[in-house]
C-alpha cells in the first residue's frame, strides 16, 4: 500500500518503561543468537513507578494494541477514563465508535495491551529503503516497512 508522508511516523517500541528508537544499522552488530535471547516485548510488563505515572490520571491519551482478529497488532488511539485496580484499565477510543456510530467505543483493557502515545517526532529526513514505520490505516497505527523510495 502507499501512503502519504502525514499518515506515516517513524516506528518506535515501548518497552522498560521508555520509547525506544528504530534499530540503526550501524550501530547493531548483533548476532541471530543474541536476537533469540531477547526477552519477548509481549510479555514484558512496565514497572509499578511507570503504570503510576503513564496511566493513572483520567484523560491520559493512550495507544491500545488489538488482538480482534484482521487487527493483530494494530494501535488505536484512546483515552484513560479510569484505572480499574492494579493492570486493568476503562478506556474509550478517540476513532472507533459503537456499531450505531453515535458514541466512541469503550473497553476494559488490561497492561499489556496498553502503552502511552507516542511522542510527534518531526521527520527531518526522508524514509530510507527498508526503514519500519507505522501507516495510519483503517483508524489504527500499523508497522510496515519502507519498499519504495519517493520524493
Amino acid at each position: 500500500m502507499e501512503f502519504g508522508k502525514e499518515r506515516l511516523r517513524l516506528h518506535r517500541e515501548w518497552a522498560n518503561g521508555a520509547w525506544k528508537p528504530p534499530f540503526e544499522e550501524e550501530n547493531v552488530k548483533l548476532n541471530q543468537e543474541k536476537v533469540e535471547n531477547l526477552p519477548l516485548l509481549e510479555n514484558a510488563k512496565p514497572s509499578e513507578a511507570a503504570k503510576e505515572h503513564m496511566y493513572s490520571s483520567k484523560g491520559t491519551h493512550v495507544e491500545v494494541r488489538s488482538d480482534e482478529k484482521g487487527f493483530e497488532g494494530a494501535w488505536f488511539a484512546a483515552t484513560v477514563i479510569e484505572p480499574l485496580g492494579k493492570d486493568k484499565f476503562l478506556i474509550e477510543y478517540q476513532t472507533l465508535k459503537t456499531e450505531d456510530g453515535k458514541a466512541f467505543l469503550g473497553e476494559e483493557v488490561d497492561i499489556l495491551h496498553i502503552r502511552p502515545s507516542p511522542l510527534e517526532i518531526k521527520m527531518v529526513y526522508r524514509f530510507k529503503l527498508l526503514n519500519e514505520a507505522d501507516a495510519l490505516y483503517d483508524n489504527g497505527w500499523w508497522v510496515g516497512v519502507n519498499v519504495i523510495a519517493r520524493n
